[in-house]
């Protein structure tokens, strides 16, 4: 996994989890017509409890992703975030189905819910890019750069290639590479 794209679904998950506990509402109750209307604040957790826990799974699958070679972890991480960027999305577009005792008269957001909303953002697609991105092969990531020296190891295992090679040349030209010269 890109190193860059998991910082990024971390971050946005942290976030996320921070703006979470914030409130994200603001509202303003009447109990009962008449009465004293009291004023009232929603966290994102209260809002939608499943978004936190879609969080938590998607970090949990992203650090699971940068541990292994495994395609799944990271589709577990998307998936999720896609849900969570779907929950905030909609309590951005409803905020008055905050849960309430009473009618709500008037409710409105708070930033916390734009911070959560671009916490989602960021993480989504920080899963996105590095679902998308093609992964290494184990033979890339241990190849030496261009110029350096070749190791002990990696001498000796071309010596033994050549010699390899050698002998099965002189096998096909009807020669025994066992023979003494």
């Amino acid at each position: 996994m890109n190193r860059r794209a998991a910082a990024a679904v971390l971050l946005g998950c942290g976030l996320l989890l921070l703006a979470g506990s914030q409130p994200w509402v603001l509202t303003v109750r009447e109990p009962a017509p008449g009465s004293l209307r009291t004023r009232g604040e929603v966290s994102g957790s209260a809002l939608t409890p499943w978004v936190t826990a879609l969080t938590l799974v998607a970090a949990a699958a992203t650090l699971v992703a940068l541990g292994s070679r495994r395609r799944w972890p990271l589709l577990l991480s998307t998936a999720s975030l896609l849900g969570v960027c779907l929950g905030v999305v909609v309590t951005a577009l409803d905020p008055t189905a905050a849960p309430a005792v009473g009618a709500t008269v008037s409710s409105r957001t708070t930033g916390w819910l734009w911070v959560g909303l671009l916490a989602a953002l960021l993480a989504t697609g920080g899963a996105l890019l590095a679902t998308v991105t093609p992964r290494p092969t184990p033979t890339s990531e241990r190849t030496s750069p261009v110029g350096a020296a070749p190791s002990a190891a990696a001498q000796r295992h071309e010596a033994e290639r050549r010699a390899s090679e050698r002998a099965w040349r002189e096998l096909g030209e009807g020669r025994d590479p066992t023979a003494p010269d």
